[in-house]
């Protein structure tokens, strides 16, 4: 996975004023993820530092030579100051024994990897079985090189230990189903999800899942109707969570799936101006993700490709293995223009 560097406060800052000045323009630039509402768990593409001592943290987790770039690039958001405060009340945490509540380990492994190798080492010693702390090396393999193979290995050995351990994947698993194009497989961790997933507050339409997998099973009607079931349920999110950015743009994923591309898109770009980059320059660049989604699925496919183009460059933008293997960007393939932006992204030879 290739590196672009960070972007500068300066750079936000005009980017962020194009923004405004042009409120009629339809390609957002950075002045707007789940974790976005996509599916609900992958990582995200951070900016190359290319730090030696990360490289050799990376090589201690048994990465592959190509992606410890990535495991570089994601050390790279220790400059987020809200990360910094968490990671260190986490490692307080773990240098006293403290943490054994399951969550807390799992969002504290998260975080720590985001910032110091050594961190999340100690996550990973407090709960060796965690599934987050687990998969985390084979994502970033996924992420970086297109190749699902490894957590494809991960995932089954965890779902093989039992009911709770694949309901604990199962997302995880669903996704990677789909870049795989493998329904069976889609099929069978759609089982595990819980009916009412919540990640931290927000929740994703069980049949959000359901109309993924139909159209994976290039079923019409069925995605169709499990899409209208899950709007009205991300509906009422929005109505109950007015200011929730997150369920506003998983709102307008299922319009644009339904096919209402001018509400879809309107809704998408609102989602965006919710959260300003310069509050959150993770999420921020997430939910302009989710707009070029919007725009693919709506068949805008110039202003898919103008905002994949800023946000391939951005620090937590898609990654190679995303935009090479989700069928989201199915209508993109093959276009020139989508082509080099994913090959941007390609592991670089050393």
């Amino acid at each position: 996975m290739a590196g672009s560097g960070l972007v500068q406060p300066g750079e936000q800052r005009i980017a962020g004023a194009q923004c405004r000045a042009r409120p009629q323009d339809q390609i957002r630039v950075p002045s707007a993820r789940t974790q976005n509402a996509r599916t609900g768990s992958s990582l995200q593409r951070p900016c190359h530092t290319g730090a030696d001592g990360d490289h050799e943290a990376a090589a201690r987790l048994g990465l592959p030579s190509p992606c410890r770039a990535a495991f570089a690039d994601l050390v790279a958001l220790r400059q987020r100051q809200a990360r910094v405060d968490a990671a260190k009340a986490t490692e307080q945490l773990l240098q006293k024994q403290a943490v054994r509540d399951r969550t807390l380990v799992e969002k504290g492994a998260l975080a720590a990897a985001s910032l110091e190798p050594p961190m999340y080492n100690r996550a990973l010693a407090v709960e060796p079985r965690n599934i987050i702390s687990r998969i985390f090396p084979s994502s970033i393999v996924l992420d970086a090189e297109a190749n699902p193979a490894p957590l494809r290995a991960v995932i089954n050995a965890i779902e093989a230990e039992g009911p709770s351990s694949a309901a604990e994947a199962a997302e995880n698993s669903f996704e990677l189903a789909l870049y795989e194009r493998d329904p069976v497989a889609a099929a069978r961790a759609l089982a595990n999800i819980p009916s009412q997933d919540n990640i931290e507050g927000f929740h994703f339409p069980h049949a959000w899942y359901e109309g993924l997998l139909a159209k994976l099973r290039q079923d019409a009607p069925g995605a169709h109707s499990a899409f209208t079931a899950a709007r009205a349920e991300a509906e009422k999110m929005v109505r109950a969570q007015p200011g929730s950015e997150a369920s506003l743009s998983l709102l307008a994923l299922i319009d644009a799936e339904l096919g209402q591309k001018e509400k879809a898109i309107q809704e998408g770009r609102a989602a965006c101006d919710m959260l300003p980059l310069e509050r959150d320059v993770v999420v921020g660049v997430l939910l302009l993700t989710d707009l070029a989604r919007i725009y693919a699925l709506t068949g805008e496919k110039g202003l898919a490709l103008q905002q994949l183009e800023i946000v391939s460059k951005l620090p937590a933008g898609p990654t190679y293995g995303y935009l090479r293997l989700d069928p989201v960007w199915d209508a993109l393939r093959g276009d020139p223009r989508f082509e080099k932006i994913v090959a941007s992204l390609a592991p670089k030879k050393r």
